[in-house]
Order: structure tokens, then sequence, then C-alpha cells
């Protein structure tokens, strides 16, 4: 039995299905991006956010080939200075 399960922690596959877990994940990301406030760098907030999205869900190799290359251009340290991945 893995974590979750022994303590109860829901998952969105085991409730929902593959898809459903899929759609689930589409609509609170499309959600968030909807409500990015227009300002400097939202542009590019709301491609790396979608581009995180494609890590967690199948997408075709095109999207991951983009995504990869928009990961790469955003890197985020921690609060100790040093760098984390976004993948």
């Amino acid at each position: 039995m893995g974590r979750d399960a022994a303590i109860g922690r829901p998952k969105s596959v085991a409730e929902r299905g593959l898809s459903g877990a899929i759609a689930r994940l589409d609509e609170l990301v499309d959600a968030a991006l909807a409500v990015v406030p227009d300002c400097p760098g939202a542009d590019a907030l709301k491609e790396l956010v979608d581009c995180k999205r494609a890590t967690y869900s199948p997408v075709p190799l095109e999207t991951q080939s983009r995504c990869s290359q928009t990961l790469d251009r955003f890197p985020v340290k921690d609060k100790c200075g040093n760098n984390l991945r976004l993948r």
C-alpha cells in the first residue's frame, strides 16, 4: 500500500480514471491561466505554467520539445540560491 492510500489522501486518477484526471488538471490550469493579470511577464508566466502542465500529462512530441525549451529559459532558484529544475 502506498503512502497516499495509507493516510487516506485522494488520488485523482483513482477517483476519475486517467482521462478524467487529465481533464481535471486541464480545468485547474486553464482557470489559473485565466486569472493571471495583464502585466509585464504575464505571457511568459502563462507559457511556463502551460508547459509545466505538459510535464504531467501525455502530450505530442512537438509540444514536449517546445516546452522543454521554454522551461530551460526560466531558471528558478530556491531561497538559498540553488538552481531548481521545473521538470
